[in-house]
């Protein structure tokens, strides 16, 4: 049965909590334990053309770093807007200076090139999730904004935003394609599928809804964005990014027990947190809480055989063969066995009957094979040197 939320209730704001946690998330950190930190201050940089600099959401002093997180102590908030030098001017720059500019200021952007469609994803990934919808419903000005943004730096031939089947509210600042309700029709795989009639071509890049809303908010504030907006249950939340999980759950009245789980995103394609303290990131859309289930949870034991996998998967590729292909370092061989034409959905790791982490395996191989090519390509660079 399709889960009905009232979207139109408010907003509330989330007081900052004393301390925030931030995934270092493979950036190389350019700051050290105890050191002090103004808004918009580089903690770590990126390497990715496609992640943006982590960076200091509040006055801060580290109190634990290490290589997958940092916990920041939050000192006054009040001066952050004080830091008149890093307000954002994108007058008289070019499309590559802006693209610059924001990836400095922790603003991740695909890479540009020759593009004909523009895709603004503002369809529900997951049917639970209307992160997207109270976007369009409260902020059209400021989707708008970053609209205006976003075709500076693509310069498309045509812009399109799609929305969910369903969805009853209206836009007229764009050309509107509706793509089915059914899961996994809201991703961008899919989304680019309904759109073009294409599957993966080229010449189209998707951003999602909440990228071009930080967009748009950096255009009408002309200032660095450290909050974001999280679902948690019925309710939604302004929050600083790296507020603890536990504190949004206990915001919106969701009582955690012991054994049970919080996920970061999607119940599908989430992110198990670590701890109640495992910060909300500038891109987590929902949290959530399951409650301990009888079921058997997901480990790692052998594939069966079974082949729901194979049949479920609607990419078509082997998803039980690229899983043991990163689970023993084979990552070329996934490579050769198209495992960069996952959508990464999960419905593998969904109707695994053997409860392997299908998915988890294939991010790990997907991100093995990012960490080879550029370093590949890296060592291309300086031999030309």
């Amino acid at each position: 049965m399709q889960k009905k939320m009232n979207i139109e209730k408010d907003l509330v704001e989330i007081d900052p909590a004393p301390e925030l946690s931030l995934l270092i998330s493979g950036r190389c950190t350019r700051v050290s334990c105890g050191q002090k930190l103004a808004p918009g201050d580089l903690i770590a940089e990126s390497g990715c053309p496609e992640q943006g600099d982590l960076l200091a959401p509040v006055a801060c002093e580290i109190t634990e770093l290490d290589s997958w997180h940092i916990v920041l102590r939050v000192l006054d908030s009040a001066a952050e807007n004080d830091n008149q030098e890093k307000f954002i001017k994108f007058e008289g720059l070019s499309r590559e200076e802006v693209r610059g500019k924001l990836s400095r200021m922790g603003v991740s952007l695909p890479e540009t090139g020759k593009i004909k469609t523009l895709i603004i994803n503002a369809s529900r990934e997951e049917p639970e999730i209307f992160y997207n919808e109270k976007l369009l419903k409260e902020y059209e000005n400021t989707l708008s904004a970053g609209m205006k943004l976003a075709e500076y730096i693509y310069k498309p031939l045509e812009t399109r935003l799609a929305v969910t089947e369903g969805f009853n509210g209206s836009v007229d600042w764009c050309s509107v394609k509706m793509v089915p309700m059914a899961y996994p029709g809201g991703l961008d795989p899919m989304v680019v599928k309904s759109v073009t009639g294409k599957e993966m071509p080229d010449d189209v890049v998707v951003l999602s809804a909440s990228l071009l809303f930080e967009l748009g908010r950096v255009v009408q504030s002309g200032l660095l964005q450290t909050d974001t907006i999280v679902q948690a249950g019925d309710d939604f939340f302004r929050v600083r990014v790296g507020t603890p999980v536990g504190v949004v759950l206990s915001a919106a009245g969701i009582k955690t027990g012991n054994r049970g789980r919080v996920v970061l995103g999607s119940r599908m394609r989430g992110m198990a947190a670590y701890s109640l303290q495992q910060g909300v990131e500038k891109d987590t859309q929902a949290v959530f809480y399951l409650e301990e289930t009888p079921e058997p949870i997901a480990e790692d034991v052998s594939c069966v055989g079974c082949g729901e996998c194979v049949r479920n998967c609607p990419a078509g590729i082997d998803p039980s063969y690229l899983s043991g292909c990163a689970e023993f370092g084979f990552y070329e061989k996934a490579r050769d066995n198209h495992i960069a034409s996952c959508i990464d959905c999960g419905i593998c790791s969904y109707v695994c009957i053997a409860r392997r982490p299908v998915l988890q395996y294939i991010r790990l191989a997907r991100r093995e094979l990012k960490l080879i090519d550029g370093a590949c390509e890296q060592l291309r660079k300086e031999g030309e040197e």
